[in-house]
């Protein structure tokens, strides 16, 4: 079934307008009816933004994970799938997710490393998240500082949402368009709160 869950978000928006995030997994698609669920089925008046889980990593830049995400000249893929909701909800927000518990730290602790890496990574996340028609992106590193990601990479991943959130208001600026929403799943746990993220830093 399509959920709504709890979603500790750092979303780059000026309002403080009430918001119900929900997640919609590619997965889903696999399920054996009558739990089999398809973008088609996602109700876009139960939600303020959706969120399309999970794109991954292909060194520096984002790449969509299922065989289906993106279309082809034979059949339209799940994002442009996804985000036709907006035909029925136009005040709908979508991002995509990248990350999740399979992908692990590494590529993450990989783009996060230097300026370099990240600045690449952003740039090509606009021109990837522009392309397929989502509002934002939604980072679901599990976790930064944790699970073989070295300690460093907590202050790492503040420097990858900085650089990615002035990126995302350049090309704000520069295209005339809404700027991109960048929000942030994070673990809830006590012990990885204090160890992956500077939250007092992610905030700004």
């Amino acid at each position: 079934m399509f959920r709504v869950v709890c979603l500790v978000a750092i979303l780059a928006v000026a309002t403080n307008a009430y918001r119900r995030v929900c997640y919609h997994s590619n997965w889903s698609q696999y399920r054996q009816n009558p739990a089999k669920f398809l973008p088609e089925n996602i109700d876009a008046s139960l939600c303020t933004h959706v969120i399309y889980a999970f794109a991954t990593l292909n060194g520096n830049h984002l790449k969509a994970f299922e065989w289906n995400d993106e279309s082809t000249a034979w059949s339209k893929g799940m994002y442009e799938r996804f985000n036709a909701m907006k035909s029925t909800n136009p005040s709908v927000k979508t991002s995509l997710a990248v990350g999740g518990w399979n992908m692990g730290s590494a590529p993450f602790t990989r783009i996060a490393a230097s300026d370099a890496s990240r600045t690449d990574f952003a740039n090509d996340a606009v021109k990837f998240l522009r392309s397929h028609n989502f509002d934002g992106l939604d980072f679901d590193w599990e976790y930064p500082a944790n699970r073989g990601s070295p300690p460093q990479d907590k202050q790492n991943f503040v420097l990858l949402v900085k650089k990615t959130r002035e990126v995302f208001d350049a090309e704000a600026q520069s295209s005339g368009k809404p700027r991109l929403i960048l929000s942030a799943a994070t673990g809830a746990g006590k012990s990885k709160i204090e160890t992956a993220y500077d939250f007092p830093q992610l905030v700004k």
